[in-house]
C-alpha cells in the first residue's frame, strides 16, 4: 500500500527497493512545458512501470506519443511533493550524501531567481517567503532553499563553511538547470548569503546582494567564545542569542577577502544596502570592487533585515527593476508597463515607496553655488510629497509618460518634452495618476542642496 507522506517531507517510498523509485530528473520536470502548466504538477510515483500521480491539478501521465514515461534507474537525485501553497517541495541529493531541501513557486520556463539566506537564517524568513511570491508575480520562477536543516540527511550548520554553502548552490542549481530550467538565472544573496553568491562557481546573468556580509565587517569573527573542545564557537549575535558555529567556518573567512571575490567580476550586480550603522560603507567597498554592470541602492531608515515600513517594497522593487533587465528581456509582453531602464552610469540609487531616482552628477558651479542632477522615476498610481525648498531652485524635464504637477496650487499635466522651473519657495507636487510610469530629469541648483532644505506640507 502506498501511504501518504508526511505532511511538509518529499515522497519516499523505499530508494533501496530496485523496483520501486520515486520519479524524477529532466523528462519528469519536463512535461507540460508546452502548454505553460507548471510541470511539477506531472510528478508521480514509478511503482512497477506505473505512474502513480501524487499531486492535485491538472496533469498529464502519458508522453507525446502516448507512452508512459520513465524513469532511469540510477538517475534519483531529488525527492518531490507538490504543496497547499502553490510551491513544490524539493529535497536535491548532494554528492556527499546530505540533502538539500527546498521550494520552488512558479514554472522552470520562466527566468529562475535563487533566494540564498544568510547565516543563522532559513528559507522562510519574512525576505524570502514574501521575495518568492512577488517574483511570481514579476514572471519568475524561484527557488529558496535551507543551507542547514533538521532533517536526518541535511547538513548541520557546525559542520558548514561558506565553501560548502557555495559548492551546495552550485548543485541546486546545476539540478534545476538540468531538469527544467532553461532560461536566464539570478542569484539572490542575503546577509553571509551574499558571500555565498560570490564563492558560487555557477555562470548566472545577475546577482542581487541584500546588505551582504563583508570579510572587513563581520561580527561573529569578534563576537564568539571558543568552546573547550576547539571544534566550536558560540556567536553572541548582537547580545540577544547564541549560535553555535563550526570553528572551520570562521577559519576560513578569515583568509577570505570580499573585495578580492568581487574584483573584476563582470556579472551584473546590485548591491543593496541598509542605511544603519556601517552597511552603506560595505556595499560601497563591493561596488568599488565589481568590474561589469554594477548599482548600488541604499534603501532609507532600513536596518540589515529590512523590517521596517515600506522596506520590502524598496528592496523588491529595486531588485525587480534589475532583473527585468538582465533576466527578463523579452518576456514583458507590454512595453509601456515595463520599469523604466535605470541610466548606464550613476553615483547614487534609491527607491522609495513612490518609485526610483538616480543621482547621475553632482558637483560645484562658478561661484560657488551646488548642483546635482538627477533621473527619476514615479510608479503608477504614486507621486512624491507636497513641499518646498527655502535655498534651492529645481528645473524638471518629463521624458517619458504624462505628469500631473501642482505648482502654487495650480494644478497641470505636462507630456514628454515638456519642463518647468521651480524657484525656491514655490511649493510644489509631482503625482503620476496613470498606469505608465514618469520619468523626468530634476537639475538642482543653489547655496545648499541637501535633503534637509525641505518642508512637507503633506505626504502622499
Amino acid at each position: 500500500m502506498l501511504r501518504a507522506p508526511p505532511r511538509g517531507r518529499g515522497v519516499d517510498i523505499g530508494l533501496a527497493t530496485p523496483r520501486r523509485q520515486t520519479i524524477i530528473g529532466r523528462q519528469a520536470l519536463n512535461l507540460g512545458m508546452h502548454n505553460r502548466q507548471c510541470p511539477i504538477n506531472h510528478i508521480g510515483l514509478v511503482w512497477h512501470g506505473v505512474i502513480v500521480p501524487t499531486t492535485t491539478g491538472p496533469r498529464n501521465t502519458t508522453t507525446g506519443d502516448g507512452q508512459t514515461p520513465a524513469c532511469s534507474p540510477g538517475k534519483l537525485r531529488a525527492i518531490i511533493r507538490q504543496t497547499a501553497y502553490m510551491e513544490t517541495e524539493l529535497s536535491i541529493e548532494l554528492s556527499d550524501g546530505h540533502a538539500a531541501y527546498g521550494l520552488l513557486r512558479g514554472c522552470l520556463g520562466d527566468p529562475l531567481v535563487v533566494l540564498v539566506h544568510g547565516l543563522s537564517g532559513d528559507m522562510n524568513e519574512h525576505l524570502h517567503y514574501n521575495a518568492a511570491r512577488r517574483f511570481e508575480q514579476d514572471g519568475y520562477s524561484c527557488f529558496r532553499f535551507n543551507l542547514y536543516g533538521d532533517e536526518a540527511d541535511a547538513r548541520k550548520l557546525i559542520d558548514c563553511t561558506t565553501s560548502i554553502h557555495a559548492a551546495d548552490l552550485d548543485a541546486v542549481i546545476d539540478y534545476l538547470r538540468h531538469n527544467g530550467a532553461k532560461g536566464p538565472v539570478g542569484i539572490v544573496g542575503h546577509s553571509l548569503g551574499g558571500l555565498t553568491a560570490l564563492l558560487s562557481q555557477s555562470s548566472v546573468d545577475a546577482i542581487a546582494l541584500w546588505d551582504s556580509s563583508h570579510t572587513s565587517y563581520f561580527s561573529p569573527l569578534s563576537e564568539t567564545e571558543p568552546l573547550a573542545d576547539g571544534r566550536a564557537v558560540v556567536w553572541h549575535h548582537n547580545q540577544k542569542m547564541d549560535i553555535l558555529l563550526g570553528r572551520p567556518m570562521l577559519d576560513e573567512i578569515r583568509t577570505l577577502d570580499s573585495d578580492d571575490l568581487a574584483r573584476g567580476r563582470q556579472t551584473p550586480t546590485l548591491v543593496i544596502s541598509a542605511s544603519s550603522a556601517n552597511r552603506p560603507q560595505v556595499a560601497t567597498a563591493y561596488l568599488d570592487a565589481f568590474a561589469g554592470p554594477k548599482r548600488l541602492v541604499v534603501v532609507p531608515e532600513s536596518d540589515h533585515v529590512f523590517t521596517r515600513d515600506h522596506n520590502f517594497e524598496a528592496l523588491y522593487n529595486a531588485t525587480a527593476e534589475w532583473f527585468a533587465q538582465y533576466l527578463h528581456q523579452g518576456h514583458v509582453e507590454d512595453e509601456d508597463l515595463a520599469a523604466p531602464t535605470a541610466p548606464t552610469q550613476c553615483l547614487h540609487t534609491e527607491v522609495r515607496p513612490w518609485g526610483t531616482y538616480w543621482v547621475i552628477d553632482e558637483g560645484e558651479l562658478p561661484g560657488g553655488n551646488k548642483f546635482q542632477l538627477k533621473r527619476l522615476a514615479i510608479s503608477p498610481g504614486n507621486g512624491a510629497s507636497h513641499h518646498v525648498h527655502k535655498l534651492q531652485t529645481g528645473h524638471w524635464t518629463i521624458l517619458s509618460g504624462t505628469a500631473t504637477v501642482l505648482l502654487d496650487g495650480v494644478r497641470s499635466t505636462m507630456e514628454a518634452g515638456e519642463s518647468v522651473d521651480i524657484p525656491p519657495e514655490m511649493t510644489h507636487r509631482i503625482q503620476n495618476l496613470t498606469d505608465a510610469p514618469v520619468v523626468f530629469t530634476e537639475l538642482l541648483t543653489g547655496s545648499y542642496i541637501g535633503e534637509d532644505d525641505i518642508e512637507r506640507l503633506e505626504d502622499n
